[in-house]
């Protein structure tokens, strides 16, 4: 049986060597997708329809798996988005697309993809509906599934 291990979970900036968002709504950091605090989130502008979050992992780190929560996620209140994951392994290269997903934040509430090793990370976040602002109360990451 495959085990699942977090790669990223409860990550400080120590921790990670950058997480940088295209928009931030008021006090509303990138940072508090690590803190394990699903009630605190990294709240975009409601006018743009496009957000993207970097990380820089400090090292190339193999990946398959992201999860994403949105905050105060619960029945029928979740918001449709465009979800795409790139990586690329040095700042002057380019970025390389290796997840497509259009759905909720949560549902399903791990996306799996091929394993890649890779330093940085691009999270780009469409809304397919713009009145309302992005919240993003959690993000996970996940190395290659351990087989047993």
């Amino acid at each position: 049986m495959a085990k699942r291990r977090l790669l990223a979970t409860g990550m400080k900036l120590p921790d990670l060597a950058g997480v940088t968002a295209s928009s931030i709504q008021g006090e509303a950091s990138p940072q508090q997708l690590f803190d394990n605090d699903g009630d605190t989130a990294w709240e975009t502008k409601l006018d743009d329809p496009v957000n993207a979050l970097d990380l820089d992992l400090g090292e190339r780190k193999s990946v398959s798996s992201l999860s994403l929560a949105e905050r105060g996620q619960r029945v029928y209140w979740n918001h449709v988005y465009n979800v795409e994951l790139k990586v690329r392994d040095s700042e002057s290269s380019g970025w390389q697309s290796i997840l497509k997903h259009t759905g909720t934040l949560g549902g399903p509430p791990i996306l799996d993809f091929p394993p890649v090793t890779a330093r940085y990370l691009r999270l780009e976040l469409g809304k397919t509906r713009p009145q309302h602002p992005l919240q993003v109360s959690e993000l996970r990451l996940f190395p290659p599934l351990e087989e047993e």
